[in-house]
């Protein structure tokens, strides 16, 4: 308004009636100042208070994990958007994102080997295998590992990670506390572990505590015969690549759960154990 009417002043004709330069000056910075605190008063009222800026997280991210569910592109591109670690932060924070952040990390950890290096940046298999120690989310874990961990161009890097002691543990770990209904596939995925890489095969054959504990379920009298299979060609794997595999045999009594094995009902599980061979 300052502004205006200097304009206005300025076709008075008198030489009085003109604005001065400073003059002018002065009303174009008021006017300024008028145009920022009125955006800084809009912007303040419609800054979101917490809960609303959660409920605002949980419908996008929930979109967002219906638009990614059945596209592997939808997820890669979501992955180089940036969406990792956020999604690894809602899994860590145990709320309601939690339902949505899982599952959609699982799968681009899973399909997306595009972003690899991506997922490297972030340490996504560190955060892998942190979440075996959950049971919730073991199962996912452990599968994605065991994709990762196939991939030639990556078996290395990933056993590097996975061999370290606190890592084995963390493994026999998600392995013993593995709900029943979840056991089946994660010993799918152990066994995929130990096919794809020697170094972490070795790792969990010289760990006693995880040996001890696939025995344990592997001579549990309700573990059905599928299940048996899967255990007992783990047990297999691990005396193959054991570098003392007659020390493996006397130390856990091997000859006697394998004879107990090769009577069992269990058509398969007990052809399986009579391919136990001795004599490495």
């Amino acid at each position: 308004a300052a502004a205006a009417a200097a304009a206005g002043g300025g076709g008075g004709g008198g030489a009085g009636g003109g604005a001065t330069p400073a003059a002018a000056a002065a009303a174009a910075a008021a006017s300024t100042n008028s145009v920022n605190s009125a955006a800084a008063a809009a912007t303040v009222a419609t800054v979101p208070s917490e809960r609303e800026f959660r409920n605002m997280a949980t419908q996008a991210l929930q979109a967002l994990y219906y638009l990614c569910r059945v596209s592997p592109s939808r997820q890669e591109k979501a992955a180089f958007a940036g969406v990792l670690p956020s999604l690894m932060r809602s899994i860590e924070e145990h709320g309601s994102l939690r339902e949505f952040a899982t599952p959609m990390f699982f799968d681009i950890v899973r399909n997306c080997k595009g972003m690899r290096a991506v997922m490297w940046d972030y340490r996504c298999v560190d955060f892998l295998v942190h979440l075996l120690g959950d049971p919730m989310c073991a199962a996912g874990a452990f599968d994605a590992l065991a994709v990762w961990v196939s991939e030639a161009a990556q078996t290395k890097k990933v056993e590097v990670i996975l061999q370290r002691v606190a890592n084995i543990e963390r493994i026999k770990q998600g392995f013993q506390q593995a709900r029943p209904t979840h056991l089946e596939g994660i010993m799918e995925s152990v066994g995929i572990i130990l096919h794809a890489s020697d170094v972490v095969n070795k790792s969990l054959g010289a760990s006693e505590p995880f040996v001890e504990a696939l025995l344990l379920r592997l001579q549990h009298p309700r573990v059905k015969p599928t299940l048996r299979v899967l255990l007992l060609k783990g047990l297999i794997s691990l005396f193959k690549n054991h570098d003392r595999p007659q020390h493996m045999v006397a130390k856990f009594h091997l000859a006697r759960v394998i004879e107990r094995l090769r009577n069992d009902p269990a058509i398969m599980v007990a052809a399986h154990a009579k391919q136990f061979d001795f004599n490495l």
